[in-house]
């Protein structure tokens, strides 16, 4: 049985890092990038340390091995993330009711990803609907961007209940702002 959980320990962090680095953008093959989708940023110990500290971050584990992840952040991280800061650039002026959506509380997925061997079973549903569980009292939706050549994940995060309200391009690619409304 996989435990939807949150990571705690020194190997969950190390879990979530080797999950990462093996379905990172630079180490698959042109057929796994468009088939299984990919991460883009690389965190490092001492990042996903200050993360955890922040707010709770949601794994998968069988057995002792994180089999999944979705990383969770809040305002407070967008300086210490380069690679999201276009996003957030975005979110401050991106109009949402009456103001922007950077007015209203939400949190943001940095990252989600499911180890290969475990992929069609629902593990991504499973963990945003704890990531729902641990915020939705406090936060008005959880926001994300995805790589627009993620089709995978565009996919998959639209069956989760994201709906994509914005496109920009950045530097590195087109990216679709998605946001889950609680």
């Amino acid at each position: 049985m996989i435990e939807i959980t949150v990571a705690q320990t020194p190997e969950h962090i190390k879990g979530i890092l080797e999950l990462q680095a093996a379905n990172s953008r630079a180490v698959l093959t042109e057929e796994e990038l468009s088939q299984e989708g990919f991460v883009t940023v690389k965190h490092s110990e001492a990042l996903l340390r200050q993360m955890i500290d922040f707010v709770p971050q949601v794994i998968a584990l069988d057995n002792g091995l994180v089999t999944g992840y979705v990383l969770a952040m809040d305002k407070r991280m967008a300086p210490h993330i380069p690679e999201l800061r276009g996003m957030f650039a975005v979110l401050d002026v991106l109009p949402y009711q009456e103001g922007v959506i950077a007015d209203h509380p939400f949190i943001v997925c940095g990252q989600a990803c499911v180890h290969k061997d475990y992929r069609g079973r629902a593990l991504l549903d499973r963990m945003y609907f704890k990531m729902k569980e641990l915020f939705s009292a406090s936060q008005r939706f959880c926001i994300t961007e995805i790589a627009v050549s993620n089709t995978r994940s565009q996919r998959v995060h639209e069956r989760v209940g994201f709906k994509t309200i914005h496109r920009y391009q950045d530097d590195l690619e087109d990216w679709n702002i998605v946001q889950w409304k609680w």
